[in-house]
Order: C-alpha cells, then structure tokens, then sequence
C-alpha cells in the first residue's frame, strides 16, 4: 500500500512539474533581445557568419571622429573589418539590412572622418584621413553609393567645407615634414570636381614667427580665416572677426561648417563657441534636464545641415543614458542583468521607470542611437546592426519568438546562439510523454513487466525536467 502511495506522489508530482512548465510557458512575457541585421559587403554579397573564429564580425564601433550619423532614416557609421571591409555602414531598421554603403579605394585605410557636408540633391560629402595627421581625402556620396569616389587630395589640415556653385570646397593647407602642422603653410581652398580636383591659394605662405591662421569658416559668400581675434578674408583683406577673444581650432566648434573635431571644453559639457552657417557666434544648448552630464559629443544628425546630436549620462554610470529625440527626451537603463528600460518620464540616478523592460540588450560599447519613424514611434540602433521598435508610448512592437529569445539569450554578441535553452524547456514541455513512451518501448523489447513503466518515466522526468525547467525559467520570466 506504501509502494503505490508514494507510485501515486510521484506520478502526480511529474504531471504537476509538466503542468507548471506548460503554464509559465504559456503565460511568460519574457523581454527579449534586439533584432539582428542582415550584414552585406560593398558589393551586395551576403556578409556570412563565421564560427570558426573566436571573435568574428559583431558590427562597427565608429571611429574617433564621428561615432555614429544619423541620416536618411538610418545610421551612418564608420567599419574597419578584414571580413566586411573599410569604409562607411548605413544601417537601416526599415529594410533590416546593414551594408557597407561607400567603401574607402581598394588597399585605401581610414583613421578618422574629419568632416560631413550635406550638399545639394541629397549629396553627402565625407573628408577624412588615411592617417593621423596624414593624407586627407574627399568623396562624395549618395544614399545608394559614392556619386564621386574618394580622391586623395595629399598631405593637409583641414579647415572646413561648403558647397558653392554645385561643387564642393575644402579650406585645408599644406603640410610637410619640416612643417608637420602647416603652421607656416598657405591657405588653399580644394575645389572638387567629379574625380578631379583645383586649387587656389586663398592666403599666401606666413613667414615665421606669424602662425596660419587656424579657424576657417565660410560665411557671407566668401572664405573667412581667424586668429587671435583677427579675421581676413580670401585674398588677405581685413575684415570684423566673428570671435572677439584669441582662440584655437580646438577652442571653436566648427561643425556647422563640417568640420566635426570636438573641442576640448565641448566635451565636458563646458560653454563653448560655436560659429554658425551665417558667420555668427553660437553656444551649445545646456543638457535637457538638469544634473545630465555628456559622454559623447561626436554624434550628429544630417539633414539639410549637420548638428551635434549629444547624449547624456546621469551620475558617473553609463547604465542611464539621455537623448533628445524631437522635443521628447528619452532615457534608456541597461540593467546588472542586461534588461533595458525606456522612458521619457524624468529618472534619478537610483530610480527605476515604472514601465516594463522592453529588451535583454547587453549595454557594451552602448554605440547606440534612437531615431524617429514614420509613425509616431521610434527606432533604436546599435553600431553592431542590432535593433528595436518602440511605439509613441515607447513599449516594444517587435519582441523576438520565444525559440528565437531562448537561442540567442537576448544578452549576448551576435556571433553566439544558445540552442541548449531551446532545447532545455522542450524537455520540460514534452520529456514527460517521451519518457513515458520510451520507457514503455524498452519494457516492450525487453518483455519486462510493464507496471511501473509510468513510475519510472516519472522519476526521470522529475530529475531531468526539473533541472531543465530551473535552468530556463529565469528566461522567461
């Protein structure tokens, strides 16, 4: 009689373990990770997942001139991968697709974008070094590819950019071994035309001890160049300097005019000059919300101009992260357990929105962007090509299949995939009628007694389903 009581216990505990399994399943709401982009190369051909590899490709980082650009609906960023190529992404949550849009010339390297320039009939000029310091190139571009491929312009500084007349205009000067920083150079605009480039002097060589002036900007019609609270205009006339105390090229945000260096102060979140498209003196605008500290001012967005598009922290951790996103301010917390909450409800540093988590996101690098659609709701991008929409209310749209969450986890590099979770809570779901009929088959082939087949599947499914179901459940919950 004690036998089957405890036959009867055991039984019962495995249909209530197999009954729990199914109900957490059914009713689970897990929030899963973002959704990965389909990599392409240059040419169109399918970037594939490589798994032999200890760390293959997990998307672009930026580099240390712009981190990311936000641009026709998408984000631009800079790749340097042996795998994927060197050049600039454009990485669209529309489509699903990241491709290396406009690739720097075959054998080309790319150090640092030093400059963006929104032209016209949607062009997009790009200025950049092969080398710290070095060679600076110029192409121009266009949604689908470059429309003018990068040219190699020489050894220069650049200035600034504009387009005048159709084309574009680089105010760059010389540089050389024995003048490394051109200080003594001549100011030369760079006049970009298809593949082929002109020059002109736009102020002559300085002998020492005067210095070239280091700040240029067009405004006006003309070219303008500053220093020390002096300006002069192409061909060396005098004319009213814009800024009326001595500053440097790292003193003076430019990127109104695309040059896109931050300066110093800038990045501190300090009050710094700014010249703008009409030749006037600008100041950044204070952060959104008061006790917001910046981490990164090398964000912009590019539409008929290019602005700084700054984020924000709270406190020293990176964990809570601010943008201004239209006349919203959005804020996003990556949790220790990689859960990501957003809200545009004001935060402390120690506080947790009331919403639900709407991602298992790790936080990482967090080179990661929050864009508009077309709708009403919001798009949010990581460098790596992963990505989630929000709605208006900023609840998540697009969770990931509970097999696709358990298989990728939602917390971990794209290069990784978990099946064994997938696995896992199947056999917490259906090991019980397996066991049973397994165990059935073998009592058949070996003509053995078939009383207690169901007492013997049960307690393999309680050892086994259980430490299954333990193993996934904080998954799904």
């Amino acid at each position: 009689m004690m036998k089957r009581a405890v036959a009867i216990v055991i039984i019962v505990a495995a249909v209530v373990l197999a009954a729990v399994a199914w109900l957490v399943t059914l009713r689970c709401q897990p929030a899963t990770g973002p959704r990965r982009m389909t990599w392409r190369k240059a040419d169109g051909a399918l970037l594939v997942k490589r798994t032999d590899v200890a760390y293959p490709f997990d998307g672009c980082d930026g580099d240390i001139g712009m981190n990311l650009a936000v641009w026709n609906g998408g984000m631009i960023v800079s790749c340097d991968h042996e795998e994927l190529g060197v050049g600039w992404a454009f990485l669209d949550p529309r489509t699903g697709e990241a491709r290396l849009r406009w690739p720097v010339p075959p054998g080309g390297m790319l150090a640092r974008t030093v400059g963006v320039i929104p032209g016209p009939d949607h062009q997009l000029a790009i200025v950049y070094e092969a080398k710290l310091e070095s060679d600076l190139l110029a192409g121009v571009a266009r949604a689908d590819g470059w429309a003018s491929p990068p040219i190699n312009l020489g050894r220069r500084r650049y200035h600034a950019a504009a387009w005048v007349g159709g084309k574009l205009e680089l105010a760059t000067r010389p540089t050389s071994d024995a003048d490394p920083f051109g200080f003594q150079a001549p100011i030369e605009i760079i006049t970009l035309d298809g593949a082929a480039y002109t020059s002109r002097v736009a102020l002559p060589a300085c002998d020492s001890p005067c210095i070239t002036p280091e700040i240029g900007y067009r405004a006006g019609g003309r070219w303008v160049f500053e220093i020390d609270g002096h300006a002069l205009g192409e061909g060396g006339q005098p004319t009213t300097a814009v800024l009326d105390t001595p500053s440097s090229e790292g003193m003076v945000d430019l990127v109104a005019h695309g040059r896109l260096d931050t300066p110093a102060a800038l990045s501190l979140g300090e009050d710094t000059p700014g010249i703008g498209p009409d030749g006037k003196v600008t100041h950044p605008a204070g952060p959104p919300r008061p006790g917001l500290r910046p981490i990164r001012q090398d964000r912009f967005t590019i539409d008929g101009a290019i602005r700084r598009r700054p984020q924000w922290r709270i406190g020293r951790s990176n964990r809570w992260l601010f943008e201004q996103v239209g006349d919203r301010t959005i804020a996003w917390h990556t949790g220790e357990d990689d859960r990501v909450w957003v809200t545009d409800e004001p935060v402390s540093e120690d506080g947790m929105p009331a919403v639900a988590a709407v991602a298992r996101w790790s936080l990482g690098l967090a080179h990661r962007v929050i864009l508009t659609d077309d709708a009403g709701g919001f798009w949010m991008i990581d460098g790596s090509g992963e990505y989630l929409h929000l709605d208006a209310a900023l609840h998540r749209t697009d969770p990931l299949s509970l097999r696709m969450h358990l298989a990728q986890r939602g917390s971990l590099g794209t290069h990784i995939d978990e099946p064994e979770h997938e696995q896992a809570l199947g056999w917490a779901l259906f090991g019980l009628p397996l066991l049973v009929a397994g165990v059935a088959l073998a009592a058949w082939l070996a003509k053995a007694t078939p009383g207690r087949v169901v007492v013997v599947a049960a307690v393999l499914y309680l050892a086994t389903g259980g430490w299954a179901l333990l193993h996934v459940l904080p998954l799904l919950v």
